[in-house]
């Protein structure tokens, strides 16, 4: 079946911006962001750095016990942290 002609009743077009973007936006993306901030604010950053802070000394202690292991970490271990 071919298209002999066809009428146009109205046109819409999409500005110049909209034209020229690919794809959907991340709109999942955008409502996880959301709430992983929201969890990570209410968890409270200074408890999630103190536990970091754990995780890291008891990770280095560990490795450090293990024979002829060699550890690539700052003389300090405050500074091994973000």
């Amino acid at each position: 079946m071919f298209i002999l002609f066809c009428i146009v009743s109205s046109m819409n077009s999409l500005d110049l911006s909209s034209y020229f973007q690919a794809g959907t936006p991340n709109i999942a993306g955008g409502v996880a962001l959301t709430t992983a901030i929201d969890y990570l604010m209410n968890l409270g950053m200074e408890n999630i750095h103190k536990h970091e802070k754990e995780i890291v000394n008891y990770a280095i202690n560990s490795l450090s016990n293990i024979f002829n292991a060699i550890k690539h970490t700052l003389k300090h271990k405050q500074y091994s942290l973000g």
